[in-house]
């Protein structure tokens, strides 16, 4: 895997930079589906059912912080996810 480059850097308590750096070892509701810029995880603490998270696989605090590419892929993945949602809800 490439190693990215945070848009500003992590917080120590940043939950998800946290999680990415343990990628390899993360439970698979963590990593549902990925790529080099993008992860899914279910968000299992929320009332509704099926609920996803679309996470940046490097440390971003705004949508600004995007790189191109992060930012050209970013809705292909919620239309993917949303799709996924719908045919198994």
């Amino acid at each position: 895997m490439t190693s990215l480059q945070p848009a500003t850097p992590a917080p120590a308590d940043c939950y998800a930079c946290a999680n990415e750096a343990r990628f390899d070892e993360l439970p698979p509701r963590e990593r549902i589906a990925h790529d080099a810029h993008w992860r899914i995880a279910h968000a299992f603490t929320s009332a509704l059912p099926g609920r996803l998270v679309l996470l940046p696989r490097r440390h971003v605090t705004a949508v600004h912080d995007l790189d191109d590419t992060e930012a050209a892929t970013l809705g292909g993945w919620q239309v993917a996810a949303s799709r996924a949602l719908r045919a198994h809800l």
